[in-house]
């Protein structure tokens, strides 16, 4: 298969512009990076699931917690359970002050930030 990085861009204009930078790579495994802020969710949802077609998530890398990459980590995570969730220690750590859902079993640490 060949590798392919899919852009999932959505500008919303409120008071003033917002967009969101989250990006979709598919190969044999496929990976998100990041998620999007609140404001966005259903078409960044849409978006997702265009790029994605028939097939699902394997990972969602998390860069880190703030709300324009992060808001839509507990929903993609419970559309996608047998997705595993990418990020550092501390990024799990944090992620129990922000989110009620329960990762069970999907987590996987970088092994930085312990």
């Amino acid at each position: 298969m060949t590798r392919t990085l899919i852009y999932l861009r959505a500008s919303m204009l409120f008071q003033t512009v917002f967009s969101y930078n989250s990006y979709v790579i598919m190969d044999d495994k496929i990976a998100i990076m990041d998620t999007a802020d609140a404001r966005v969710t259903d078409k960044w949802f849409a978006n997702l699931r265009e790029a994605l077609g028939d097939r699902k998530p394997d990972y969602l890398v998390v860069s880190h917690l703030e709300p324009d990459h992060a808001s839509n980590i507990q929903k993609v995570a419970e559309t996608y359970p047998d997705m595993q969730i990418v990020g550092n220690a501390k990024t799990f750590n944090m992620m129990g002050q922000f989110f009620r859902y329960r990762l069970n079993g999907q987590k996987g640490c970088s092994g930085r930030g312990r």
